[in-house]
């Protein structure tokens, strides 16, 4: 009698856990590949307004969510902006590149194949980011005070005259004082 108690209740549990588990069945996995020219940026993620992880030159990240729309950006940009629509069981390869400008990087979300995906994720070159890679938060009114200065010694002759007057250039020399106040 005690061992059928046992059984049933070890299936109760079991069919409890599982039951539990249908609430979080697509998955997308988010992974920007080695580029040396945009090495240094880490992008913050976003699904519906809500930050996901931080994501560096390299990595990969699995977001594990319900089926409905959801809305990914980097860096809360509206051009890189990514709608998608996860349906029951499925899973969606996202992939974050850089297309470089004139003076500046711009983050562009791609949705990918799984061939194309898996050939870069499972080959082990890729880190597996966790969300515990959250961005720190700053507080809010901050003041930040930079200063800086610069001695230039070398004078180089640019022209010189006839009677000996010359004409120098010197490189460097000055300060600044930069203040920034954040709201």
């Amino acid at each position: 009698m005690k061992k059928s108690l046992i059984i049933i209740a070890l299936l109760i549990g079991f069919i409890n856990t599982s039951y539990s588990n249908d609430t979080i069945t697509s998955r997308v996995i988010i992974f920007q590949t080695n580029n040396l020219h945009g090495s240094s940026n880490s992008y913050k993620l976003f699904a519906n307004d809500s930050l996901l992880i931080r994501l560096k030159n390299n990595t990969y990240f699995i977001y594990d969510c319900s089926p409905g729309l959801y809305s990914f950006t980097v860096d809360k940009l509206k051009s890189s902006q990514l709608p998608l629509v996860a349906e029951k069981g499925k899973t969606y390869y996202v992939r974050l590149i850089e297309n470089t400008g004139m003076f500046r990087i711009m983050p562009e979300l791609l949705l990918v194949d799984s061939l194309t995906a898996n050939s870069k994720i499972r080959n082990g070159s890729l880190t597996k980011v966790e969300k515990t890679n959250l961005p720190y938060k700053r507080p809010q009114n901050r003041l930040g005070i930079f200063l800086g200065y610069g001695i230039g010694t070398n004078n180089i002759v640019v022209a010189s005259t006839a009677d000996s007057n010359s004409s120098t250039i010197s490189f460097g020399g000055g300060g600044v004082i930069w203040i920034k106040v954040w709201s």
